[in-house]
């Protein structure tokens, strides 16, 4: 009987918690905020372009709940505005506050405030230029970025890149390196700035008089980092692509490229926020037809990867779905990687997290020209640029699949032709709503999945006004809204992620939830504080923490080093475990290894038992010191409170008992559960040494990407093995090490699955 309990409990975790995906997609989702900091970028019109109304430029509100929103200006003016449930609010704001003038302070910054957590969207819809962005709320800003870009581009007047970047406190510090020359910073130099409260501080590209189009000049990658949380803004100020010269030319203008221009902006994800696993789905156009032009890249979306670390990689699944191909080289941070033209959904994964960008490609509906002929003095030299029904372009910000959401409301806007794309778990499908209905029984011919994953996608034209997704059950998905209109009916296009969750998720995570350090802890600077380690079960989770049979923990907890208002927190262990206090709900047996504080800011705690530990929800397990300080300048120290922010707390888990064995990783909950019956190995090679033939036997206890590469004794890369995401299983390696080009000798190979990960040596002897 026991062991079919074991067995029932086992098969109950499996089914909630299969892989390490559906892990962090159910720890806490954050999606909206009661406070946000944001700014107007800068919209490069034609000299003769008209607006589309009296306000060109609107912000879209929504919520859960009733409540109300109050918009303050930099010039002090505000309004409020009452926001319904389920419902988006438009607010039709003026472009006075735009930010125009490259690398100088200016005071242009937007505040929001509202009783309750709400979502806000910037909408521009100039007649011949647009585009949209999802703003992120206070709480989820960062303090380091890199930015999404484009190159120089002119019609009447050259457009640049653009980056806008808005200090959330007084006495932000912010220092910016670009990849390529700005209006007045040549590239590879920091430039250092200190911003006050809502200022703002915008950075175009260099101009290069000379060039129609510059395609070095594209300030893609640039490195942005501050002492306090910042928002930052990145793309282009009215960008065209793709890169190449389309053969039109008259006495007014040399035209490269194509004569589509469009606005290209979105709010980047600070560096917390960025992940390593992505999906992508082409931009879809009415009666679009692609790749008639006989130009190669005239077609498709361009998917840019920019590296947030050194030595980055990407990777993505082959068409085939039998496993993962490397398709970049080994990118230092900042640098990027371009896919020209993807015209199939993709998924992609990388060794470190990255920024992604999806730029839907311009196109102009007009064989000759029609419709500007006041600006062409000599229409007999017209040549066809894409005769074609398309839009213009636009600038998307992929969302991590660990960073998808559960719900959320928005609007698309009216004379326009308005479309969604949907990511999901195939098995999912039955659970998502779009507008209250199944989107298995609205678009169930529309649904596809990506062949080698588990994940499928939806592209639809939906209609105008609001709209809202739900994913039931603790479903996750991420979904991307975006429009077009041709240039010669208006010229113009939005495209913009609807969600994501800026709770800190920590990377690669298989187990979830232990602790939760309580905030609102104030204090006087220098004293000692008593935090507690907490067991956390969240509602209607139906096992005991005893049948997990958890015998070992070793927790880090880390500390930011300088939190809001120049406040720093800080673990403080004098006497190592005897600074641990033990609560009852550890058994007598259990007992503290260590204690210790690691490089100022990590506290990290080993406790080991003979017995399970054993918990009730909310009971703390231990208890820990930490004192406080004020780090200011000038070492006075003042009678101030300090805080702990969300942003402060990370726990690491160092192993789990039973079959799995855990290194070390990151996370905000933690749990221990049996992820399948299958244990993780790797054998050693038989015959070893290999003289022709050798076979590697090894198991995978999740589905995961797993990968078998061989290593030289320097430690250098030698041969890819195995790339693919496997299920859990037992799986056997046949080599010829006769077709590796590589000598005779040592040889190592490492196996990683998951977070599993094991070495050992072979010897070719050939």
């Amino acid at each position: 009987m026991r062991n079919y309990s074991r067995i029932f409990i086992f098969l109950l975790l499996y089914i909630f918690f299969s892989n390490c995906f559906l892990m962090l997609l159910k720890a806490q989702e954050i999606t909206n905020g009661k406070k946000y900091w944001f700014a107007l970028p800068y919209a490069k019109m034609l000299q003769y372009e008209e607006i589309r109304g009296n306000y060109p430029i609107e912000l879209w509100l929504s919520s859960k709940v009733n409540t109300k929103a109050t918009l303050k200006f930099a010039n002090n003016t505000e309004k409020s505005y009452d926001i319904k449930a389920n419902q988006v609010t438009q607010v039709a704001i003026s472009d006075e506050f735009m930010c125009r003038e490259s690398e100088v302070i200016t005071n242009n910054g937007i505040y929001i405030s509202a009783l309750d957590p709400i979502s806000v969207v910037v909408y521009y819809s100039y007649k011949w230029t647009g585009e949209t962005f999802r703003v992120i709320p206070v709480e989820g800003l960062g303090l380091e970025y890199v930015t999404l870009n484009l190159y120089q581009d002119k019609t009447d007047e050259l457009k640049p890149a653009q980056i806008l970047i808005v200090a959330t406190e007084d006495s932000t510090l912010v220092k910016y390196t670009p990849t390529k020359p700005t209006a007045k910073v040549n590239a590879d130099v920091t430039k250092q700035i200190t911003l006050m409260k809502g200022q703002t501080f915008l950075i175009l590209g260099r101009n290069d008089n000379f060039l129609v189009q510059n395609w070095d000049s594209d300030i893609t990658g640039t490195s942005i980092s501050s002492n306090k949380p910042i928002a930052v803004f990145s793309g282009h100020t009215k960008g065209a692509f793709p890169e190449y010269f389309t053969g039109y030319k008259s006495t007014y203008q040399e035209h490269y490229a194509n004569f589509a221009r469009n606005m290209l902006i979105e709010q980047m994800l600070p560096f917390e926020m960025l992940g390593k696993e992505y999906i992508s789905v082409p931009i879809k156009y009415l009666d679009r037809q692609r790749g008639l032009s006989g130009v190669e890249n005239d077609y498709g979306d361009l998917i840019r990867f920019v590296a947030s670390k050194d030595s980055t990689f990407i990777y993505k699944m082959k068409k085939d779905g039998n496993g993962l191909l490397q398709i970049s080289k080994v990118l230092k941070k900042g640098e990027y990687f371009d896919i020209l033209n993807q015209v199939e959904a993709a998924y992609y994964k990388s060794n470190n997290p990255v920024l992604v960008g999806q730029y839907g490609k311009a196109w102009w509906n007009d064989p000759g020209m029609m419709g500007i002929t006041e600006i062409i003095d000599d229409k007999s030299n017209d040549e066809p640029q894409n005769p074609y029904l398309s839009g213009q372009g636009m600038l998307i910000t992929l969302i991590p699949i660990p960073r998808w959401c559960s719900y959320e409301n928005f609007y698309s806007p009216t004379n326009i032709d308005n479309f969604i794309y949907l990511t999901f778990r195939e098995e999912d499908k039955d659970n998502i709503y779009f507008d209250e209905k199944k989107i298995t029984s609205l678009w169930k011919n529309s649904i596809k999945q990506i062949a080698g994953t588990p994940y499928s996608y939806i592209t639809e034209v939906i209609g105008s006004g609001n709209h809202r997704i739900e994913g039931k059950g603790n479903t996750k998905w991420a979904a991307y809204a975006y429009g077009n209109w041709d240039r010669v009916k208006d010229g113009y296009a939005y495209g913009y992620p609807i969600s994501f969750n800026i709770a800190y998720v920590c990377d690669d995570s298989l187990i979830r939830t232990i602790t939760e350090i309580p905030k609102g802890y104030e204090a006087n600077p220098g004293d000692t504080i008593t935090m507690d380690f907490k067991y956390y079960k969240k509602p209607g989770e139906k096992y005991d923490l005893v049948r997990s049979n958890i015998k070992s923990i070793t927790a880090r907890v880390y500390f930011k080093d300088t939190l809001r208002n120049d406040y720093s927190v800080y673990p403080v262990i004098e006497n190592g475990c005897e600074d641990i206090i033990k609560e009852g709900t550890m058994t007598e047996d259990w007992v503290c290894q260590y204690a210790k504080v690691v490089d100022r800011r990590i506290l990290e705690v080993a406790m080991t038992g003979d017995s399970a530990l054993a918990a009730n929800d909310n009971d703390i397990l231990f208890k820990f010191k930490m004192y406080c300080f004020l780090s200011n300048n000038d070492g006075k120290i003042n009678s101030l409170p300090c805080s702990i922010s969300r942003h402060t707390i990370c726990i690491e888990v160092d192993s789990v008992p039973g079959d799995i064995k855990i290194a070390p990783v990151c996370v905000n909950n933690l749990r221990l559960i049996k992820l399948s019956g299958v244990e993780y190995s790797i054998s050693q090679n038989i015959p070893n040494p290999a003289f022709s033939n050798t076979t590697i036997n090894y198991s995978v206890g999740i589905e995961a990407n797993t990968s078998i590469k061989l290593y030289n004794t320097n430690g250098d890369f030698v041969a890819n093995l195995v790339e693919q995401i496997l299920k859990p299983g037992y799986y056997s390696l046949d080599i010829n090490v006769l077709e590796l080009d590589i000598p005779d000798g040592l040889y190592y190979y490492k196996i990683e699955s998951g977070l599993y990960y094991e070495t050992k040596k072979m010897v070719i002897a050939k």
